[in-house]
């Protein structure tokens, strides 16, 4: 059997004003493509299918268009949600569609929600754990002593008895590591649970065949070579430019011979961080042709401040998304329209009340599409003096 597996694919996602969905369409086109070349069984999306839980109408039609494109293939698909996602809404039918080509993981109610395949004389089974706070598998377990990720999943993996005639398969979408030691994550990532509550040790999923996992935006192996994050299908922020998005496609012969190949996924818009003077930047041509329709971040490692820098950069860079001066020690995220003047504020720790009320301003018009009225600045206004002057009162 021939398995392809993609995840966290956050359609709808928007990065400081910028919409990501035409992106996250080319890369599901690869993923067509891919299904079509390798001539792929069932598809797994392994969650995150939306950026929120409400998410907007484009992309859910893309999801819908994607999904129709691959069941007319004759290719099953299997999904579960995410933490981004909300799973009522993802697993909307789920009943109704079991037995048809599609198989949406139902939320644990006292056991894993599970579908079985056959090729020839060997049975796969699928069990499928969509992301669920620990909380909720306390509360329907009646055990007050689940008060972590970790024990919430040794929980649900002892309502079910593994057949070893059958080849077994999990996939889930949680913050999986072992003995201790986390995965590589980006900051692209949701904490699940502070404190380290949201851990799961791999070592769990020894007894499945191959697991496959949600919510790290890396491809990686997890201690075991058939524990693996999928990874996203694009980059969602500066730490993960050096990623290689990939889909993975597994060959399953039998329970000890199962082949995984990483299939790259390509990318028609880059993200870069460039980390010069503004001279050497602004007067190096070949650079700015390279990077001008990529996404990118400036560091600058002038000691002064240029004048104008930000609005002669944005020309020239049309997607320039983050800016900072070497010497200053954060980014200032920028919108499509910010301007070199709100830069300046953002970055001005002179006067803190004025830099946050620009990032609160900017933070609304770039993500959620607001204008803030007069009536809304002045609360805006007076929730930052009381925190300025409760800040101040501490010290």
């Amino acid at each position: 059997m021939k398995i392809l597996s993609i995840g966290d694919l956050h359609l709808g996602k928007i990065v400081n004003g910028y919409s990501l969905l035409t992106h996250q369409i080319e890369s599901l086109n690869q993923v067509k493509k891919a299904l079509r070349d390798h001539q792929v069984d069932l598809l797994m999306i392994t969650g995150d299918l939306y950026d929120r839980a409400i998410p907007p109408k484009e992309a859910i039609k893309v999801f819908d268009n994607f999904l129709n494109d691959v069941l007319k293939e004759n290719i099953k698909v299997s999904y579960i949600a995410g933490n981004h996602d909300s799973y009522e809404r993802t697993s909307f039918l789920s009943d109704v569609l079991k037995g048809t080509s599609l198989f949406i993981g139902k939320e644990f109610d006292q056991t894993i929600d599970s579908f079985t395949l056959k090729e020839g004389n060997q049975t796969y089974r699928f069990y499928l754990i969509p992301f669920m706070p620990y909380q909720y598998v306390r509360e329907i377990l009646n055990d007050d002593s689940i008060d972590c990720f970790q024990k919430s999943y040794e929980a649900m993996l002892k309502t079910i008895e593994l057949n070893d005639n059958e080849i077994n398969l999990l996939m889930t979408h949680a913050f999986i590591g072992h003995a201790g030691t986390n995965p590589e994550v980006s900051d692209s990532e949701k904490t699940l649970a502070v404190g380290g509550l949201d851990f799961v040790d791999s070592q769990l999923f020894e007894a499945f065949d191959y697991t496959l996992l949600g919510h790290i935006h890396k491809p990686q192996s997890v201690y075991y070579d058939n524990v693996r994050y999928t990874g996203s299908i694009y980059k969602y922020s500066f730490s993960e430019e050096t990623h290689q998005k990939s889909m993975l496609l597994l060959e399953i012969n039998s329970k000890e011979d199962i082949k995984q190949t990483l299939i790259p996924i390509h990318m028609s818009k880059e993200w870069h961080t460039l980390s010069m003077s503004f001279d050497e930047i602004i007067n190096n041509e070949a650079l700015i042709s390279k990077h001008q329709n990529d996404y990118v971040r400036i560091r600058l490692t002038d000691e002064i401040d240029v004048s104008d820098g930000v609005a002669r950069l944005k020309q020239r860079f049309l997607y320039l998304m983050e800016f900072s001066y070497q010497k200053d020690a954060e980014f200032v995220s920028l919108g499509g329209a910010v301007t070199d003047q709100l830069a300046k504020d953002m970055l001005n720790k002179e006067n803190p009340e004025k830099t946050m009320r620009s990032l609160f301003i900017e933070f609304s018009r770039t993500q959620a599409n607001l204008e803030l009225d007069e009536v809304d600045l002045k609360i805006v206004e007076e929730t930052i003096e009381e925190l300025i002057r409760g800040n101040n009162d501490e010290n």
